[in-house]
């Protein structure tokens, strides 16, 4: 039987069986990415947009986990967790939905997490408030906090190697026991694509120093430091609309309405499918690939290889889920 055949008969059990099953099965074929997808989520506004953001959510993490409601977030999270979620605010009109974020928030409590035990965070204040978020405690009881606050906390080396040398947010390396990561998927003028591997630059103090060589390996080192590759449970990222070229800065003519999230526990899988998300639209709008403009993604290969996830498209069950 070969791949095709398995899904296909895996999606016809899964049909008897129930979404527990239907995800077990899939798991059994390679690492899942779920591809939440609602046409004109990008350009809605106001309550509407919020209420489409959270059924969004709600829909691809009862697909990825395949259970249902708070049971959903259980299997990631557990009451005693202090649950660290990073965003990616570095240009505050390409960032992270302070609503998912609100969002995910919301989840990983339903699923017992005392309130003020969920954070939101990334480098600085400054940066989280021009993206739209309020820095302090959240009418849910989740706070977003920022490591030019929090701090700095231990040296930390990647075991791969000893070419990276960085100290880890506090929040990350001291008080977090879960991290759930929030990222933007876009083009990136060095690395290629900056989407869940490349958003652990914003948990190191000095992300400038690691650039070298299109960031690789070093964007795979970094994910090797065992405070980051042990803690991150969850990719959720924020596909609503793409940067496909002019990245990671917002860049309006180069922005693409996706209208979808993409969840996942594999960040490389992830990341695959994400780099093949910006390679379909920059083919729509008729530029080269990454590859031919000198930016192909080769930290892809390397975190690959440092056992971090899959990075062949082949091997990654990619599910598609339509929200009206």
């Amino acid at each position: 039987m070969d791949r095709r055949d398995f899904l296909k008969e895996a999606a016809v059990g899964a049909a008897v069986l129930g979404l527990a099953a239907e995800q077990d099965l899939l798991a059994a074929a390679g690492p899942t990415v779920v591809v939440v997808h609602s046409a004109g989520a990008a350009a809605s506004s106001g309550d509407a947009r919020r209420q489409r953001i959270q059924k969004m959510l709600t829909a691809g993490i009862e697909k990825l986990s395949g259970q249902r409601g708070a049971a959903a977030w259980k299997k990631y999270v557990k009451p005693s967790d202090v649950v660290a979620l990073k965003v990616n605010v570095l240009a505050s009109r390409a960032a992270t939905s302070p609503l998912l974020a609100d969002a995910v928030a919301r989840g990983v409590i339903s699923a017992g997490v005392k309130p003020p035990n969920c954070w939101i965070f990334d480098r600085f204040e400054r940066e989280l408030t021009a993206a739209g978020y309020r820095v302090g405690t959240q009418p849910g009881g989740h706070r977003v906090l920022a490591t030019d606050t929090a701090g700095y906390g231990y040296e930390a080396t990647a075991v791969s190697s000893g070419s990276v040398s960085q100290r880890l947010s506090s929040i990350v390396a001291k008080h977090a026991s879960v991290l759930v990561n929030l990222p933007v998927i876009k083009d990136h003028n060095i690395a290629g694509v900056t989407a869940a591997l490349k958003n652990h630059y914003g948990c190191i103090h000095n992300p400038a120093a690691l650039h070298g060589n299109h960031a690789d390996p070093q964007i795979a080192e970094v994910n090797v430091i065992p405070a980051l590759r042990r803690k991150q449970k969850l990719v959720i990222s924020d596909a609503l609309a793409v940067i496909y070229e002019g990245g990671p800065s917002f860049s309006p003519s180069y922005r693409f309405e996706q209208d979808c999230l993409l969840l996942a526990t594999d960040p490389v899988a992830h990341d695959a499918v994400a780099w093949k998300m910006i390679e379909d639209i920059r083919a729509k709008k008729g530029l080269r690939p990454l590859a031919r403009v000198g930016r192909n993604p080769g930290y892809l290969t390397s975190a690959a290889s440092r056992a971090l996830g899959v990075a062949d498209l082949a091997r990654i069950n990619v599910v598609r889920v339509e929200v009206k």
